[in-house]
């Protein structure tokens, strides 16, 4: 699960890539970036914002060299991400991550997998400034990382270091993957942030992580509940 975000004057676009993320971009207005949620989607809150996954899944991996749309040809179905919800309430961002992957090892190809980290550009300078800790796992993979105990689900980090696929899996896959960055640059695969590695506490945030099982659309959603606290938070609404 790979979730990118962007926050600016409460809108948000969607953003291509393995799974699913949001860009800001003020010159569009919303109707043209955000789809009408699904009423399994509105059964969790108010969302006006829904991004589905457009991630196609093919069989083998020369058809998810051809670079004509993102594919995935990685893992079972708890590595499906269905989309991406969120709504604005006052000051506090309301984001629903909507997945089959537990808060839990998944065991692929021989590697314990950890859920991903939620990246965030939250004053729209197309910069992964800040990531929000999805999950207490400290491991995964195979490279033998470790994440310091510091880093703690529910947390908000400015990030110093990110993590990626080619960090934590000795083999990553991303041959003719690509992954658009909020500022516009493509990255292959590999190099897709997914776990804070260092960081700095954002104590200018009040966060709270929860997964709940689901039984529609997905097997889990993660509510992610951003809210400022005083005037010195970038998240530009």
């Amino acid at each position: 699960m790979v979730i990118c975000l962007a926050a600016v004057d409460g809108k948000a676009a969607p953003q291509s890539g393995p799974s699913a993320g949001i860009e800001a971009a003020e010159s569009q207005p919303v109707e043209e970036w955000a789809n009408r949620p699904p009423g399994w989607v509105m059964a969790h809150g108010p969302y006006t914002h829904w991004y589905p996954d457009t991630t196609q899944l093919v069989k083998n991996r020369g058809q998810a060299g051809d670079d004509k749309a993102w594919k995935d040809v990685i893992g079972t179905r708890e590595f499906d991400t269905k989309g991406v919800a969120a709504y604005w309430e006052g000051d506090a961002l309301h984001i629903a991550l909507f997945t089959n992957f537990p808060d839990s090892h998944v065991m692929a190809a021989g590697r314990n997998v950890a859920p991903a980290d939620l990246a965030l550009d939250l004053d729209g300078n197309g910069t992964l400034e800040t990531g929000v800790v999805l999950s207490d796992l400290r491991t995964a993979g195979d490279r033998g990382v470790r994440r310091p105990d510091t880093i703690r689900k529910g947390n908000a980090y400015t990030v110093t270091k990110w993590l990626n696929p080619g960090d934590i899996l000795e083999h990553t896959y991303d041959q003719g993957w690509r992954w658009a960055h909020p500022d516009g640059e493509e990255l292959a695969y590999a190099a897709v942030p997914v776990w804070v590695g260092a960081g700095k506490l954002r104590d200018d945030l009040n966060v709270s992580v929860s997964w709940q099982e689901n039984g529609r659309g997905s097997d889990y959603v993660v509510h992610v509940v951003l809210n400022r606290v005083g005037e010195a938070t970038a998240i530009q609404h």
